[in-house]
């Protein structure tokens, strides 16, 4: 698809977004399903590993909560950054794949980390002070 870039009202924008996910849906869904399912991996072998009740297991269980929000903002971070490389190639008329979208970040997961981790604590303090 060879659209111009050009200055778009918020109709068309929308228009657009729409359109391309519609046409697009299975690659973007493995594009979120993928990091997702292995988050969801790694939860469930926390709660195998450590079940509820158990005396003794509190410090592997703060280790393993630690873990999942790093992995959970890694994997928000790499769905993310994946859903920006797949919807800049859509829109250029170049076919993606999900494994092409997450090629695409590659060497640049730790800063998008890094930007998730920072959106978050702004998210966070901006609650906070609206309350």
């Amino acid at each position: 698809m060879n659209t111009p870039l050009r200055p778009m009202n918020l109709g068309e924008l929308l228009d657009r977004t729409f359109f391309l996910y519609r046409k697009h849906f299975l690659l973007f869904v493995g594009i979120m399903a993928v990091p997702y399912l292995m988050l969801l991996a790694f939860q469930l072998l926390g709660a195998v590993i450590a079940p509820r009740g158990v005396v003794g297991m509190t410090g592997i269980s703060l280790l393993w909560f630690l873990l999942t929000i790093v992995l959970s903002l890694a994997v928000a971070a790499a769905s993310q950054g994946a859903t920006v490389v797949a919807v800049s190639k859509v829109h250029l008329g170049t076919p993606s794949s999900v494994s092409e979208a997450f090629a695409g970040i590659k060497g640049r997961i730790w800063g998008l980390v890094g930007m998730e981790t920072a959106r978050s604590w702004v998210k966070t303090l901006w609650r906070r002070h609206r309350s």
